[in-house]
């Protein structure tokens, strides 16, 4: 292996650490934000433009979102949304639940130390 390649093989050993934890720091933080703007009574279209993407739906009557949660969305609960950070090595999610008149009725950080 010549030096260019092991000079280039040691920086991906040094940055791979520390980009890691910036981008799970980021989506952490971004998502985070996103959760706080979130209000009780909002819609659910308000906080789908809060959430912008990438949450999973949880419907009444349904499973529960096991990686997170012991027990399933149940009344009022009619849909609960979930929010990940899963770069995390330990559990951070964010869960929002929604009644009939597809209001938020409760949210929850779920983390684990």
């Amino acid at each position: 292996m010549n030096k260019l390649a092991k000079n280039v093989l040691f920086g991906l050993l040094i940055a791979s650490p520390i980009l890691y934890v910036s981008a799970c720091s980021y989506i952490s933080r971004s998502r985070q934000m996103a959760f706080d703007a979130v209000a009780e009574g909002d819609t659910q279209e308000a906080v789908a433009r809060k959430l912008i993407s990438g949450y999973v739906i949880e419907k009444a009557g349904g499973k529960a979102f096991l990686r997170y949660a012991s027990r399933a969305c149940t009344a009022p609960c009619v849909e609960r949304w979930w929010i990940e950070n899963r770069m995390a090595f330990d559990t951070e999610a964010w869960s929002v639940e929604f009644g009939n008149d597809g209001r938020v009725l409760r949210k929850v950080e779920w983390s684990s130390p």
